[in-house]
């Protein structure tokens, strides 16, 4: 899901980047919601939504020797609704977008009475019923506070962090730092430029070496389509599009390549949001994907794969809906067998 579905002031600022993707027509289709809410509007116990996050994780399909899927324990998900993942290469500090509430039902209500769709803590995201970036760094086997990403800046909106030699790329809709659409790539604050970024939205980044993948609002396969750019003196060359089988007639985003040239990334191309991945076999030529991650049930989907660099801990978003129509999205996990 992605900040164009919201035709409000709140676009204009501190929209909801997060990208899940769904678009909000299968969302208003198949979600039903209107908070955390059940039917009659009354309040669902979190002992009962726990337990149907529970029963939900069992819903959730993983192939190629991926164990269990498990969420990430407190203080990284709360009641709230935490997206946009991405684990850092030695799975030490994870970054995860941030909104203190049901932001489905708060988006199906015109971007209005934030109170009614507020739950989860605070955490300082300012102004309330916006989206904040946060990392938690792990310590052991449990996971710090979550604190406010660095290039975070109250009113606008970032997402998609990635960080590659030491440099954090992520995604903005800061139009006064010179953008060319509605959301940009950028380096540790500055603009990528041109050869990555257009008058479309340009999003969620994914460096490795001197090529970037990411994926924009194109249209020419899909919706959403993966692109590729090659740095080359130091400056981003102009980007092009992924040809078949990698991008579709549906959406195809979130695109995450690992050092043996396999590439992960989420579609929609067979109706529900599944994690796939594909083997490069040139330089612009990818083997046919294969189902990695798919979900089931309460299990609406899966998405936003990340991965550490030992291949052996694999991050996405969990999507889930509970019996009584209410959505919400957590981060979680896999470790290879």
């Amino acid at each position: 899901m992605s900040d164009q579905w919201i035709g409000f002031d709140f676009m204009d600022r501190k929209t909801p980047i997060i990208v899940i993707l769904i678009s909000i027509v299968l969302l208003v289709a198949i979600s039903g919601c209107d908070g955390k809410k059940d039917g009659n509007g009354d309040t669902i116990p979190d002992a009962e939504w726990a337990a149907a996050k529970a029963e939900a994780l069992k819903g959730i399909f993983l192939s190629d020797g991926w164990g269990n899927p498990q969420l990430l324990p407190a203080p990284v998900n709360s009641d709230g609704w935490e997206d946009g993942a991405y684990i850092t290469s030695d799975g030490s500090k994870i970054y995860f977008a941030y909104f203190q509430g049901n932001l489905i039902g708060f988006i199906l209500n015109g971007v209005k009475d934030f109170e009614k769709y507020k739950r989860g803590p605070s955490r300082g995201v300012n102004p309330p019923g916006t989206i904040d970036v946060f990392v938690s760094e792990k310590n052991g086997s449990s996971w710090g506070e979550p604190k406010k990403f660095q290039y975070d800046e109250d009113v606008w909106s970032e997402g998609g962090v990635v960080i590659s030699d030491g440099d954090i790329y992520y995604m903005s809709n800061n139009s006064q730092k010179g953008g060319f659409g509605d959301d940009d790539i950028y380096m540790n604050g500055t603009n990528v430029g041109d050869g990555v970024n257009s008058e479309k939205r340009d999003n969620d980044p994914h460096v490795i070496g001197d090529e970037m993948l990411f994926w924009r609002n194109d249209g020419s396969f899909g919706g959403n389509d993966i692109f590729i750019s090659k740095r080359a003196d130091g400056k981003w060359q102009k980007a092009v599009i992924l040809p078949s089988p990698i991008n579709s007639g549906g959406n195809d985003m979130q695109p995450f390549l690992t050092s043996d040239g396999t590439l992960y990334f989420t579609s929609d191309r067979e109706g529900s949001l599944i994690i796939y991945k594909s083997r490069r076999i040139g330089e612009n030529e990818w083997g046919e994907p294969e189902k990695i991650a798919s979900g089931s049930g309460l299990a609406m989907g899966v998405g936003e794969p990340t991965l550490t660099a030992d291949g052996k801990n694999l991050y996405f978003v969990a999507i889930f809906r509970n019996d009584k129509g209410t959505m919400d999205v957590d981060i979680a996990f896999a470790t290879k067998k």
